[in-house]
């Protein structure tokens, strides 16, 4: 009988500096690591079963990264846990494991908003810029993609901006099938001369703007 498992966990130093497909290769070596009964695709080439949430950015830690992984066979939840946490990277903590409502369910689709805190490391004037953005009605950017650049309406896509001490922004961002912004974006659509120096995600929310689990 196969199962689906839905797990949350931190990212923390130094594995922030590793890409996503990385983060994906140190759960695939965990998953063997654990002896738990994983399912794997057919063909020449099988791999584990397994996605994850929205990509991290380099240089980002995290308190809520989400992933799935499909069994062959069913496995407690709690057993789970403790065996991909003692498997995994000291830099990842497994914060959750749970039972996915259905085989077919998609954690990832659910994803609607994303919270973040981010420290530049000069002022250069942004308090100013986040009131005058959102003062505004619009704000158009070009937003840059693998094939070509379209202009977007940023303002559209987020929930909330604020500054929360001298030189640290906290922001609520769309992401998802319909439309993401990245902080990093968001932060060159304010100021381009701003350098970010510490990105860190707080949560991923739901279209209740609640966190998935």
């Amino acid at each position: 009988m196969e199962q689906l498992i839905w797990y949350k966990y931190k990212v923390k130093e130094p594995l922030n500096w590793v890409g996503h497909l990385a983060i994906m290769r140190v759960f695939e070596r965990a998953w063997r690591r654990s002896g738990l009964p994983v399912s794997y695709s057919k063909g020449f080439n099988p791999r584990i079963k397994q996605s994850f949430g929205l990509p991290l950015v380099v240089g980002a830690t995290s308190d809520c990264e989400y992933g799935d992984i499909r069994f062959n066979q069913w496995v407690n939840v709690r057993d789970v846990q403790e065996k991909l946490a003692a498997a995994i990277h000291p830099a990842i903590e497994i914060l959750k494991v749970i039972l996915a409502p259905t085989l077919n369910t998609s954690l990832m689709q659910s994803v609607r908003y994303a919270d973040y805190q981010l420290k530049v490391a000069d002022d250069a004037g942004l308090g100013e810029a986040i009131d005058h953005f959102n003062t505004q009605s619009k704000v158009m950017m070009v937003k840059k993609t693998k094939h070509h650049n379209k202009e977007i309406d940023a303002k559209s896509l987020v929930r909330q901006l604020s500054l929360i001490s001298e030189r640290t922004l906290s922001m609520r961002l769309q992401s998802g099938e319909q439309g993401t912004l990245k902080p990093l974006e968001l932060l060159r659509c304010l100021n381009p001369a701003l350098e970010p120096v510490r990105l860190h995600r707080l949560a991923a929310l739901d279209s209740r703007e609640t966190e998935l689990f």
